[in-house]
């Protein structure tokens, strides 16, 4: 029979071996999905004065910048409008994802794609 001592040692780490022997058998958890955006959070990143918009279509954005902007509107299209039909949002998203992807891509009509996709009022007055 232990110790009272050494019983009180054992029982000490009881609850340390029990967390480690859970977190063993624990299944390893899928990587979670890429970031999503509200529509507001978006609005704020890339359609702010001096957002992911400007910076893209003036050719001043790095890469990951122009990557976040695409992960800005995938997740805008995954949204579904505050007011209108989804069918036009759908639409509407689709332009900017296309956009933003030929911005990626670096393609030569990528700043004029976006700027097309990006009328905010047009958008506004139907969804907002």
């Amino acid at each position: 029979m232990p110790a009272p001592r050494n019983l009180a040692r054992i029982l000490g780490i009881l609850p340390a071996l029990l967390a480690i022997g859970a977190i063993a058998a624990a299944p390893l958890q899928e990587p979670e999905e890429e970031e999503q955006y509200t529509i507001k959070e978006v609005m704020k990143l890339a359609h702010a004065k001096d957002g992911l918009l400007k910076k893209v279509a003036t050719g001043k954005a790095t890469d990951e910048e122009k990557q976040q902007l695409l992960v800005c509107y995938q997740s805008m299209a995954k949204n579904s409008p505050p007011r209108g039909e989804q069918e036009s949002w759908d639409e509407r998203t689709k332009q900017l994802v296309a956009a933003a992807e030929a911005a990626v891509k670096g393609e030569e009509d990528a700043a004029d794609l976006l700027l097309t996709a990006t009328d905010c009022k047009s958008c506004h007055d139907v969804h907002k």
